[in-house]
């Protein structure tokens, strides 16, 4: 035993001395692409799916739809406990700073893309097929199959061009990403460190949960009592969770698009007559039919234009600016975005809506007693947590409705931990288990609560044919270097509404 917590402890060690500064800059190399690829299950760019434009990177749009795409993705590494946070205010505050995050993603991604333009890197037709064979969604019976892929392409709208050139595009920042790993070599001692952490492999189980998870129940006759002996914590609650009762104003508008390059002056001659042959032809037929025929917009021009109802922060601000402003009815000029020329209709109008407290109290009294209950819960559960008694312990998760999750076996050298993230505080928590019979204290993290223990410890050796093929520490650190200078020099723009918008 004494031999098994002595390599442990030098093992905390190395982790502490090399993975943390490690996994960092793994994560800037290895996400890009990993959420890229998932990328790929989403359809193509269009105003109705996106509103317009993310961002404008050197003259090189990033569509709302990717931004959404992206954003939905990290979101639903996070568990999806947004939505669960009462505090209105902490819930955006967070919600603000993982579409920020999203959007950089999106930005150091494209500043890679024509990193690789300029460089002229490219992907073969070869190189191209020889990864969508491997797509792990693509296999039956552990081989490539052609009907699972035309079944793929149908289900998600997509043509097999559409979806290579989406693989090529990913190949060519992959390569990118390996010139500065190529151009930096580490030292061998930081390639033993990263090759230990890789043949290490470990399985987590944890618990996972927000308050409002724990099973709490609150009566009506219970509510009604507490409305009537806490008129004044009732009123405090709702005007500090306003937002969460209010309906923004929205505008139900359709839209005709005609496309131009920014860069070419013909493009954008030829794009102004076609969106003034629109409005000649509107004087005589309707909106919709016009939209069907003429709009670039894919999706939305089947449907007339109609992009349905939107608020504030889901179009680019040219086009919101005007749809908000138009009457009910009403058909703008030309207005002028980085997507096009659009001429808008405003179809419907729905005004910003307050629920007034009568309406809501019952709602608000019953929230605040189920709080005040459910921290008592917790609290109970800690204190019998930190008892080490594991018969006690069970019978009080199973009381509180929670249940044990595995992460499945991983390597340490991963950018994250499988369902739990990339939080160092868990995964330290977790090194510190010495068996299974340890749990850990309860840890917050990103908005929820956890309880860990160790299920399975592997050291293990890696091949010296392996070692060869590790990513370079110092190869990342030069691009994470680059993305920063890059940045500072990029004519960059950011749809910042779309941060804020809620």
């Amino acid at each position: 035993m004494s031999q098994t917590v002595s390599a442990w402890d030098k093992f905390l060690v190395l982790w502490n001395r090399f993975y943390k500064k490690f996994k960092i800059l793994l994560i800037l190399a290895i996400a890009t692409f990993a959420f890229a690829i998932m990328g790929m299950l989403q359809g193509g760019s269009s105003l109705s799916q996106g509103g317009g434009a993310a961002a404008v990177v050197n003259g090189e749009v990033i569509s709302v739809s990717e931004f959404r795409s992206t954003y939905s993705r990290m979101e639903q590494e996070m568990g999806g406990f947004l939505q669960k946070i009462e505090n209105q205010d902490y819930r955006r505050q967070l919600t603000m700073n993982l579409k920020k995050q999203a959007l950089d993603r999106l930005v150091s991604t494209e500043l890679l893309v024509q990193m690789a333009s300029h460089q002229g890197i490219y992907a073969s037709d070869k190189e191209v097929l020889s990864y969508i064979v491997t797509i792990p969604w693509l296999q039956r019976e552990g081989s490539f199959s052609h009907e699972v892929y035309e079944g793929f392409l149908k289900s998600n709208r997509m043509s097999a061009g559409d979806f290579e050139s989406r693989v090529r595009r990913q190949t060519i920042i992959t390569k990118t990403q390996g010139l500065f790993d190529k151009s930096l070599q580490d030292t061998s001692v930081e390639t033993e460190m990263l090759a230990t952490l890789m043949g290490t492999k470990a399985e987590i189980e944890f618990i996972k949960f927000i308050s409002s998870d724990l099973k709490v129940k609150v009566s009506p006759a219970e509510t009604q009592g507490y409305l009537k002996s806490h008129s004044v914590e009732i009123d405090k609650k709702y005007k500090e969770n306003l937002s969460k009762y209010t309906t923004p104003e929205q505008v139900r508008a359709r839209h005709i698009l005609v496309k131009f390059n920014q860069q070419k002056k013909k493009s954008q001659v030829a794009a102004k007559v076609k969106i003034q042959k629109a409005i000649e032809r509107l004087k005589s037929e309707s909106f919709a039919v016009v939209a069907k025929d003429l709009s670039e917009d894919p999706g939305s021009a089947s449907k007339g234009g109609d992009l349905g109802f939107f608020k504030r922060g889901q179009m680019v601000k040219a086009f919101e600016e005007v749809a908000f402003s138009l009457e009910k009815g009403k058909v703008s000029s030309i207005v002028e975005s980085d997507f096009g020329y659009h001429i808008i209709k405003v179809e419907d109008k729905k005004d910003k809506y307050v629920k007034p407290l009568k309406e809501v109290e019952l709602l608000v009294a019953s929230d605040l007693l189920r709080a005040s209950r459910l921290k008592g819960v917790e609290e109970q559960l800690g204190v019998v947590i930190a008892s080490g008694k594991k018969a006690q312990i069970s019978k009080a998760l199973k009381l509180a409705g929670l249940k044990w999750e595995t992460t499945g076996e991983f390597t340490l050298s991963q950018d994250q931990i499988p369902k739990l993230g990339d939080d160092e505080r868990l995964i330290a928590a977790a090194l510190k288990l010495k068996s299974k019979n340890t749990f850990s204290k309860i840890i917050k993290s990103r908005g929820k609560s956890y309880i860990l223990r160790l299920k399975k410890l592997k050291f293990a050796k890696i091949s010296e044919a392996s070692k060869s093929t590790l990513p370079s520490k110092q190869g990342q650190v030069a691009l994470n270097d680059w993305l920063v200078a890059e940045r500072k020099l990029a004519k960059i723009k950011e749809n910042t509404g779309l941060i804020r918008g809620r």
